[in-house]
């Protein structure tokens, strides 16, 4: 079954900076759908993120990409070509045009020459944005600009996609429209998305990981933790925030 398909995975996984923080161990699958990760601030997602986007390796276990250990090299390489990253604040030059932005990004994937083109007006279709490719990113609205990023992570056609809180700042109709996409882009790509919004996680995600002090707490559906917040007080908050809450207070 395609759900089935580990297209990335930990196992074991640690990683420990000088400061003293430590991640792990982290023992994780990426299959195709939405996977939310959630945790406070300090719990360790960004280097868990670093991990599976291969920006650090694992200093012990293993982060494995379709079978395969990745190592330095040639296992680094092949995992990036299969694997689109959105950063939290992107940072690109206003007065670029959307399909030589689209287009840069494509021909540093390995995408061919001859394809680009049709690359850059399949991923613009993907995010509603078709009509835009002659446009400055510095004349797009924060919510146009942020779908014209994710196109750029949608350019090379990747199987994985790590997404570093995308809906931020965003009006809700964008982000509706956000969480839209990347439920319509889950059938076929395994997509990470780290945030804050417990309504992204609500409406958008499949399994749930919440993250605190470098481990993973919790894993399970939306609807097992949304059923683990109905058994906790009703302060007017959501039963996904409450079941959130009911995790860290353990």
């Amino acid at each position: 079954m395609l759900g089935e398909l580990q297209l990335v995975r930990l196992d074991a996984a640690e990683y420990a900076y000088r400061g003293g923080f430590r991640l792990g161990p982290i023992g994780l699958a990426l299959t195709p759908g939405v996977t939310a990760l959630v945790g406070p601030n300090g719990a360790g997602k960004t280097t868990l993120i670093r991990l599976i986007t291969a920006a650090a390796l694992p200093q012990r276990g293993s982060l494995v990409h379709r079978g395969e250990v990745v190592r330095r090299g040639p296992t680094v390489d092949a995992l990036r070509r299969r694997l689109g990253y959105l950063p939290q604040h992107p940072r690109w030059d206003a007065g670029w045009p959307v399909d030589d932005y689209l287009a840069y990004v494509g021909l540093a994937f390995g995408v061919a020459r001859g394809d680009i083109e049709r690359h850059t007006v399949r991923a613009l279709e993907a995010v509603g944005m078709a009509e835009a490719t002659r446009r400055k990113l510095g004349s797009l609205s924060g919510g146009q600009l942020q779908r014209v990023h994710l196109a750029s992570v949608l350019v090379h056609d990747p199987d994985i996609l790590v997404l570093d809180e995308p809906t931020v700042g965003l009006d809700p109709a964008e982000r509706i429209r956000f969480r839209r996409i990347l439920k319509a882009q889950s059938d076929r790509r395994a997509i990470l998305v780290s945030t804050h919004l417990m309504d992204d996680v609500a409406l958008a995600a499949g399994q749930v990981l919440i993250m605190d002090d470098g481990v993973i707490r919790w894993r399970g559906t939306v609807d097992e933790l949304a059923r683990l917040g109905a058994s906790a007080d009703n302060d007017g908050t959501s039963p996904t925030e409450r079941g959130y809450l009911t995790v860290l207070s353990r």
